[in-house]
C-alpha cells in the first residue's frame, strides 16, 4: 500500500495507477501555500506594529517604509495580519505582496551594490526627473521580466541582461 499527501497535508493511500511524483507535487504546492501564508501574515504583523508606533529592527523598518508608501493597499496590509490569501484581504487585481516584495528586492540590490550598475541606473532614472518611487517601480518591472525569463528557462537570473535592460529604460526630459 503506497501513501500520499493530500492539499490538507492528510496522508491518504496512492490511487491505483497514482505516482509518488503526484504525492511529492501535491506536497511542494502545500508547502508553498504555507510559506506564502507565513510571509502575507508576517508582513501584515509588520504594518500592525508599524501603525502602533512599535520599535521595528531595521528590516522590519526598511518593509515599513515602503508599505506607507503603498497606502492604496493599507486595508489589504491590515487585513494580511489575520487572513493571508489575496481574496480574502480584498488586494484586487495587483498582486500587493508581490508588489512590495519587488519593490524590496531592488531596494536592497541598490543598498548592497548587488548586482553592480542598479544604484548607478536608479540615480540616473532620478536625475532624469523621476521620483525614487518612480524608478524603483521602473526597475522592479524590468527585474519581474528576467525573473520570469529565468524561471520559464529554467536558468540561472542574468545579471547582465537585466542590468542592460535596466540601462534602456526611459529617461525624463526635465
Amino acid at each position: 500500500m503506497a501513501l500520499q499527501v493530500d492539499r490538507e497535508g492528510r496522508l491518504r493511500e496512492n490511487k491505483p495507477g497514482g505516482t509518488g511524483i503526484q504525492a511529492m507535487k501535491m506536497e511542494q504546492e502545500r508547502l508553498r501555500e504555507e510559506l506564502r501564508t507565513w510571509g502575507r501574515r508576517a508582513l501584515g504583523q509588520v504594518w500592525r506594529r508599524s501603525e502602533r508606533g512599535d520599535l521595528l529592527n531595521p528590516e522590519e523598518e526598511r518593509l515599513a517604509r515602503i508599505l506607507r508608501e503603498h497606502r492604496e493597499f493599507a486595508p489589504v496590509w491590515a487585513a494580511a495580519a489575520d487572513r493571508a490569501s489575496l481574496e480574502e484581504t480584498g488586494a484586487g487585481e495587483i498582486n500587493p505582496f508581490l508588489h512590495v516584495q519587488v519593490h524590496m528586492i531592488v531596494e536592497a540590490q541598490i543598498r548592497t551594490g548587488q548586482p553592480p550598475g542598479v544604484a548607478r541606473v536608479i540615480g540616473e532614472l532620478e536625475n532624469s526627473g523621476m521620483t525614487r518611487h518612480e524608478a524603483i517601480h521602473a526597475a522592479g518591472k524590468i527585474l519581474t521580466l528576467e525573473l520570469h525569463r529565468a524561471m520559464v528557462g529554467r536558468g540561472a537570473f542574468d545579471s547582465a541582461a537585466y542590468l542592460l535592460n535596466l540601462r534602456k529604460l526611459p529617461r525624463r526630459s526635465h
